[in-house]
């Protein structure tokens, strides 16, 4: 199996995850607003970061456009005019293990908190290689201080957790070596993690082709801001690691900043 196969394969959990989020429609608080293994640990506040809960507007037009990337093409799922999902906290699906929820629940880009006004997934696809890497740049609106607790929940959840289980579409996803990564020091505050998904009848079960693909988030607050980074990648031959790439991170943040 070729490594364009392997990706194509792979990505139908991001796929899924994205379009459960994408058909569930838009609701009245959308549309009002016309590696190494390092324990976590918290970057210093920063003073300059706008506490102001965005709009969907301002949302819309804080969020990538492809004339802010070189050689990346950029797919909007969710925002821009497009159905931005429920925005309360019943659009989540609970998980039976224990202190893992966040880490959950940032797989289906939501959190424990209702999003106030809106929300922006936006898919940023390499295209200098035929099999360029993904990352899907996910942008909600929260009060500062529920924005602020997302944070920290999954700052609590990398100190605990290590695997989980959790449906996808219709389908069951295994997630193991749940691992913190060095602290960024991005934003006001932020984490990031990486960890192996197990898809069934792709990587998990006798009848698996290929290994578990390796995600990699980096979750950032900007004042009430939520942004949150995820890629992911086959550990095939040749295939390179699961990285958030420097250039869409940082032109997604300059616009916010």
């Amino acid at each position: 199996m070729n490594r364009t196969m392997a990706l194509r394969l792979a990505a139908v959990g991001v796929v899924a995850a994205l379009g459960t989020l994408s058909g569930c429609g838009s609701d009245d608080a959308a549309d009002s607003g016309n590696s190494p293994q390092h324990k976590q640990t918290s970057a210093p506040a920063a003073k300059k970061a706008p506490a102001h809960v965005l709009s969907q507007q301002e949302l819309d037009h804080a969020a990538l456009v492809a004339t802010d990337l070189t050689k990346y093409s950029v797919e909007t799922i969710a925002g821009k005019g497009k159905p931005v999902g429920r925005l309360d906290a019943d659009h989540r699906t609970l998980i039976t293990a224990k202190g893992c929820q966040p880490l959950y629940d940032m797989t289906r880009f939501v959190t424990a908190y209702p999003a106030t006004t809106g929300r922006v997934v936006q898919a940023a696809e390499d295209t200098s290689t035929e099999d360029g890497q993904q990352t899907v740049v996910t942008l909600a609106s929260y009060t500062k201080t529920t924005a602020a607790q997302g944070i920290a929940d999954l700052r609590k959840s990398l100190g605990s957790c290590t695997a989980f289980v959790g449906p996808v579409a219709g389908d069951t996803y295994t997630y193991k070596g749940v691992t913190a990564l060095p602290d960024p020091h991005l934003g006001d505050e932020a984490v990031s993690y990486r960890m192996d998904r197990y898809i069934p009848g792709i990587s998990e079960g006798d009848s698996a082709i290929l290994p578990p693909a390796q995600e990699i988030y980096v979750v950032v607050r900007v004042g009430a801001t939520l942004v949150s980074f995820s890629s992911f990648a086959i550990p095939t031959p040749g295939a390179h690691p699961a990285q958030i790439p420097p250039q869409v991170l940082t032109a997604q943040l300059k616009k916010l900043t």
